[in-house]
């Protein structure tokens, strides 16, 4: 019985390799890298951030203090752990079986089962869309982890970043001083020049603090180029929830 769907496995033999290991978009590569497209996403949902923030959840349990409850990092490591092994018996691709395995719990909230509960009903009454953490799992993997720094030929760094507000997407892209955005004109009136708070002069507000005011001297000095998003009620204290709660 091993290596039973082996003809089936995506591997470059496949007659359908370069559909099955395409992309929507082109991701940051090395042209001598080693690795399949598969063994690739591996080691980029490994070193996600999203992937990181599975270390304060569990299933049910926040806030642990008990060594022995299992994590959902834990839990994603028994997965890969299991379904690698399968792979392997029945001849089927193992990296991507073990990219898949490392990502499928990368959309979940905090607070188990009962915070996706809560943010499911939040999303409903304000987005008029439902949350499930699969789907919110592959926006991780296909808009937000997506190893946004790349040097090209010209010698510069790309970086892309992904932005989800008032029920749209908004995807920025950054070469040197180039900043180019996703939206069309009138979405970026309508909705992004507020939500980034861009008709405030912050030079004048800068300008005019005290120079005596050492504190906030300092930290006008740190922040620069930060803006005040101006979020909505929703999205704010959804952030302010993660950004506490840490998990």
């Amino acid at each position: 019985m091993t290596h039973l769907f082996q003809e089936f496995a995506a591997a470059p033999s496949h007659p359908r390799w370069e559909a099955l290991a395409g992309r929507k978009s082109r991701l940051y590569a090395r042209p001598d890298d080693i690795r399949d497209p598969f063994a690739r996403d591996y080691t980029r949902v490994l070193n996600s951030m999203a992937y990181r923030r599975l270390k304060h959840k569990t299933q049910v349990f926040f806030n642990i203090d008990n060594d022995h409850i299992c994590t959902r990092m834990e839990h994603v490591a028994h997965v890969e752990s299991v379904s690698s092994t399968i792979a392997a018996a029945l001849g089927l691709n193992q990296d991507l079986t073990r990219a898949i395995a490392m990502a499928h719990d990368l959309g979940h909230a905090p607070f188990g089962h009962q915070g996706e509960t809560i943010i499911r009903s939040l999303s409903q009454t304000h987005l008029g869309q439902t949350f499930w953490h699969e789907q919110n799992g592959l926006r991780f993997a296909d808009r937000l982890e997506l190893l946004e720094e790349r040097e090209e030929a010209d010698g510069k760094i790309h970086r892309r970043y992904g932005l989800p507000a008032f029920g749209k997407y908004l995807e920025i892209r950054q070469c040197g001083q180039t900043v180019s955005l996703s939206c069309s004109l009138e979405e970026f009136d309508a909705v992004w020049k507020g939500y980034f708070d861009l008709e405030e002069d912050y030079g004048k507000l800068i300008a005019s603090i005290d120079p005596e005011d050492t504190y906030l001297c300092r930290a006008a000095a740190f922040g620069s180029g930060i803006r005040i998003l101006r979020q909505e009620l929703w999205e704010m204290i959804i952030s302010f929830i993660i950004s506490q709660q840490n998990h």
